[in-house]
Protein backbone atom coordinates (compact mmCIF):
# COMPACT_ATOMS: atom_id res chain seq x y z
CA UNK A 1 0.00 0.00 0.00
CA UNK A 2 3.07 2.70 1.16
CA UNK A 3 4.40 2.05 -2.66
CA UNK A 4 1.16 2.80 -4.37
CA UNK A 5 0.46 5.57 -2.24
CA UNK A 6 4.64 6.49 -3.21
CA UNK A 7 3.85 6.32 -6.45
CA UNK A 8 0.59 8.32 -6.98
CA UNK A 9 2.70 11.15 -5.11
CA UNK A 10 5.51 10.89 -7.79
CA UNK A 11 2.83 10.68 -10.93
CA UNK A 12 1.21 13.35 -9.44
CA UNK A 13 4.39 15.38 -9.01
CA UNK A 14 4.82 15.09 -12.28
CA UNK A 15 2.07 15.77 -13.79
CA UNK A 16 2.34 19.10 -11.94
CA UNK A 17 5.18 19.78 -13.73
CA UNK A 18 4.61 19.26 -16.55
CA UNK A 19 1.43 21.46 -16.49
CA UNK A 20 3.03 24.39 -14.72
CA UNK A 21 6.12 24.60 -17.30
CA UNK A 22 3.95 25.15 -19.65
CA UNK A 23 6.23 26.96 -22.88
CA UNK A 24 5.38 28.74 -26.26
CA UNK A 25 7.25 29.03 -29.54
CA UNK A 26 5.41 30.34 -32.18
CA UNK A 27 4.60 33.06 -34.58
CA UNK A 28 2.58 35.94 -32.73
CA UNK A 29 2.79 39.05 -35.29
CA UNK A 30 2.96 38.06 -39.74
CA UNK A 31 1.68 41.28 -41.58
CA UNK A 32 2.54 43.41 -45.05
CA UNK A 33 2.67 46.85 -44.11
CA UNK A 34 2.05 49.28 -46.91
CA UNK A 35 3.31 53.19 -46.20
CA UNK A 36 2.96 54.16 -42.44
CA UNK A 37 1.47 51.92 -40.01
CA UNK A 38 1.35 50.72 -36.24
CA UNK A 39 -0.19 47.49 -35.70
CA UNK A 40 0.55 45.73 -32.44
CA UNK A 41 0.98 42.21 -31.20
CA UNK A 42 0.40 40.94 -27.40
CA UNK A 43 1.64 37.98 -26.01
CA UNK A 44 0.46 36.83 -22.57
CA UNK A 45 3.32 34.59 -20.31
CA UNK A 46 1.15 32.59 -17.67
CA UNK A 47 3.85 32.27 -14.35
CA UNK A 48 7.39 33.05 -13.99
CA UNK A 49 9.56 31.78 -16.97
CA UNK A 50 13.21 31.33 -17.01
CA UNK A 51 14.01 33.09 -20.60
CA UNK A 52 11.89 35.01 -23.04
CA UNK A 53 12.86 35.59 -26.29
CA UNK A 54 11.34 37.89 -29.41
CA UNK A 55 12.65 37.22 -32.59
CA UNK A 56 11.98 40.46 -35.92
CA UNK A 57 12.08 39.21 -39.35
CA UNK A 58 12.09 42.05 -41.87
CA UNK A 59 11.35 41.31 -45.58
CA UNK A 60 11.48 44.25 -47.89
CA UNK A 61 9.61 44.15 -50.79
CA UNK A 62 9.88 47.58 -52.75
CA UNK A 63 10.46 51.10 -51.46
CA UNK A 64 12.22 52.57 -48.10
CA UNK A 65 12.32 50.53 -44.79
CA UNK A 66 11.95 53.10 -42.14
CA UNK A 67 10.83 53.20 -38.36
CA UNK A 68 10.68 51.39 -35.18
CA UNK A 69 9.89 48.58 -33.55
CA UNK A 70 9.10 48.32 -29.84
CA UNK A 71 9.28 45.29 -27.15
CA UNK A 72 7.01 46.39 -23.64
CA UNK A 73 6.22 44.33 -20.89
CA UNK A 74 3.80 45.18 -18.61
CA UNK A 75 2.76 43.36 -14.69
CA UNK A 76 -0.43 44.63 -13.92
CA UNK A 77 -1.77 44.68 -17.82
CA UNK A 78 -2.17 48.31 -18.14
CA UNK A 79 0.79 50.60 -17.96
CA UNK A 80 3.42 49.57 -20.38
CA UNK A 81 7.54 50.12 -19.79
CA UNK A 82 9.70 49.71 -22.74
CA UNK A 83 11.89 47.13 -22.79
CA UNK A 84 13.72 47.21 -26.12
CA UNK A 85 13.96 49.56 -29.08
CA UNK A 86 14.76 48.46 -32.64
CA UNK A 87 15.38 50.67 -35.81
CA UNK A 88 14.22 49.58 -38.91
CA UNK A 89 16.73 50.32 -41.72
CA UNK A 90 15.93 50.30 -45.14
CA UNK A 91 17.32 46.55 -45.94
CA UNK A 92 15.61 42.96 -45.44
CA UNK A 93 16.79 42.24 -41.34
CA UNK A 94 16.34 39.58 -38.66
CA UNK A 95 17.04 40.35 -35.11
CA UNK A 96 16.16 38.82 -31.67
CA UNK A 97 16.23 39.80 -28.34
CA UNK A 98 16.29 37.47 -25.21
CA UNK A 99 15.50 38.22 -21.45
CA UNK A 100 16.55 35.71 -18.70
CA UNK A 101 13.90 35.54 -16.09
CA UNK A 102 11.74 38.19 -16.93
CA UNK A 103 8.25 38.43 -14.24
CA UNK A 104 5.72 40.40 -16.76
CA UNK A 105 2.16 38.85 -17.42
CA UNK A 106 1.62 40.76 -20.70
CA UNK A 107 4.55 41.50 -23.85
CA UNK A 108 3.68 44.06 -26.38
CA UNK A 109 5.67 44.47 -29.81
CA UNK A 110 4.31 47.57 -31.67
CA UNK A 111 6.04 48.28 -35.24
CA UNK A 112 5.47 51.86 -36.27
CA UNK A 113 6.97 52.34 -39.53
CA UNK A 114 7.44 55.81 -41.69
CA UNK A 115 7.81 56.88 -45.22
CA UNK A 116 6.69 54.48 -48.33
CA UNK A 117 7.80 51.11 -47.99
CA UNK A 118 6.12 47.28 -48.11
CA UNK A 119 7.35 45.13 -46.23
CA UNK A 120 6.56 42.14 -44.06
CA UNK A 121 7.29 41.84 -40.47
CA UNK A 122 7.02 38.42 -38.99
CA UNK A 123 7.74 38.60 -34.87
CA UNK A 124 7.74 35.21 -33.04
CA UNK A 125 8.33 34.48 -29.46
CA UNK A 126 9.20 31.88 -27.01
CA UNK A 127 9.49 31.60 -23.89
CA UNK A 128 10.54 28.79 -21.27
Amino acid sequence: MKKILFLMLIASCVLFASVSAQSYNGKIGDTTITNAASPSYNLQVVGAKTNVTFQYVITKTSGTVAGTIVLSGTIDGVNYVTLNSYTLTDATASTAISYDYNGYTRYKVTITTTGNQVANYKIWALHL
